[in-house]
């Protein structure tokens, strides 16, 4: 995520297009666009906002029913790299549902591939204790399927 008066001496630094700005200049940013929804860089087909935050990562549905979902989403930066987030609601029907979720950050953990990336977010969600069997189960296959891809042979 950009950081506020940076040790450049700028107001906010933004880590997708590498740009400072100071405090005038951010101020006028934000008042002329909508600077959320604002692409202010583009990489791989990938678009930044001024937050660092991507606006079009590609989504991977891990589980879905009518009561839970579970997508991991993945971006690529301008080195190549991959960075990952994610958006989960499970409902177990008890006190210990969670849900939540988090953008592709241009200057998060980044990953080789997005592979790499996907098997990362999916490890995470392992070690939840409070996952259904259904999830756990889906999370597993997940794993398993990105671990031992099998080749095409016709």
């Amino acid at each position: 995520m950009g950081k506020y008066n940076n040790v450049n001496g700028a107001y906010y630094h933004c880590a997708a297009n590498g740009k400072d700005y100071s405090r005038d200049e951010w101020g006028k940013f934000c008042e002329n666009t909508r600077y959320i929804n604002a692409t202010v860089a583009t990489y791989f087909g990938f678009r930044w906002n001024a937050h660092d935050v991507c606006l079009n990562p590609h989504t991977t549905e891990i589980y879905r029913d009518n009561r839970s979902f579970i997508e991991i989403k993945t971006a690529q930066r301008k080195d190549g790299l991959w960075t990952v987030g994610n958006s989960y609601h499970c409902l177990s029907g008890h006190q210990d549902d969670y849900g939540g979720g988090c953008g592709c950050w241009y200057d998060g953990t980044t990953y080789k591939t997005e592979d790499d990336a996907i098997l990362a977010n999916l490890e995470w969600f392992k070690t939840r204790k409070n996952n259904t069997p259904k999830i756990q189960n889906a999370i597993n296959k997940a794993i398993f399927d990105r671990k031992c891809k099998q080749l095409t042979l016709f």
